[in-house]
């Protein structure tokens, strides 16, 4: 009796870890690609698509989307996940920074079409082989005529 209840809980395990890596690299890619994740309603969003394709040849992935209990699919445990990725593409770029020999910070300042003021900051860094590496951090969005020193700018990041 207790090996089938093992067994049982091995294979619920493996449902759940198989779809954890599915709902997870699913939101990656929507990140990764600057593509809207939820829709007008929970069911039209690009995510819930996506996962639905997905299922299509996926067998745990269509078992955990199926089942009735919690799927962890909510929008608050979907903005969980994305700053969970966040803060690991900031680690690795801290990593690199500090491993690198040189490195810069530009930071640039532009309006949008509509109107709003905007600071762009980029990292470039270089290596012992000479080998250079970009990365465009983020934009931040500044109120009108604010006028901020880069300094403060470079320690609200």
């Amino acid at each position: 009796m207790a090996s089938q209840l093992s067994a049982a809980h091995d294979r619920d395990r493996e449902v759940a870890r198989s779809a954890s890596m599915c709902i997870v690299s699913s939101l990656h890619y929507l990140c990764k690609q600057g593509l809207a994740i939820r829709g007008h309603t929970e069911t039209t969003g690009n995510f819930d698509n996506l996962l639905k394709l997905r299922a299509a040849d996926n067998s745990l992935l269509k078992l955990w989307l199926d089942r009735s209990g919690y799927k962890w699919l909510s929008p608050v445990i979907q903005n969980e996940i994305i700053e969970d990725l966040a803060l690991s593409v900031l680690r690795s770029l801290k990593k690199d920074i500090c491993d690198a020999k040189y490195f810069a910070i530009v930071m640039d300042e532009t309006t949008d079409a509509s109107c709003r003021e905007q600071v762009i900051y980029a990292s470039a860094m270089f290596h012992r082989a000479c080998r250079s590496m970009r990365h465009s951090l983020d934009f931040m969005k500044l109120h009108r005529q604010q006028q901020v020193p880069c300094l403060k700018l470079l320690k609200m990041l």
